[in-house]
């Protein structure tokens, strides 16, 4: 049984937040070494991945998406989830999401695949997960439905 408690749209909204802000202690701490940079990088992308995942599984659940949905059809599919929130046509939402759905789909080869193996990420995708702070940043812009 779910505890539906756990799955509203703005404990969702919450625990996607509070990745992201793990995401970017992570961060702040990988710039102070490359070795640094490296061990934490796993847990950085990850930590990204599932805050924007979750936050915008609560952008649909508060638009009429069921738990039953977001589980089994859903899943852990950054692209399904950020392709169906542009489709909502929300205002500032919809449209910062469709401007960044090239990052979203970049993220979503590894965490999608609950890929473990930072390898397969190399060094290019090292440095564009950097600049993928703008998800780290972006939750304060998100935070307007919050």
């Amino acid at each position: 049984m779910i505890d539906d408690s756990k799955t509203t749209p703005r404990r969702l909204w919450r625990d996607g937040l509070d990745m992201f802000d793990a995401a970017v202690v992570l961060m702040e701490r990988a710039k102070k070494s490359n070795k640094e940079e490296m061990r934490l990088l796993f847990p950085t992308y990850y930590l990204l991945g599932h805050g924007i995942e979750v936050t915008l599984k609560a952008v649909l659940r508060e638009n009429g998406s069921s738990l039953d949905e977001l589980k089994n059809v859903i899943r852990h599919d950054l692209n399904e989830a950020a392709q169906r929130v542009v489709k909502l046509k929300l205002d500032q939402l919809s449209g910062f999401v469709e401007n960044h759905i090239t990052l979203v789909q970049r993220l979503n080869q590894y965490y999608s695949a609950k890929s473990s193996s930072t390898a397969n990420l190399g060094t290019c995708a090292c440095r564009r997960l950097r600049s993928f702070c703008c998800f780290s940043t972006a939750y304060t812009i998100w935070s307007i439905g919050a």
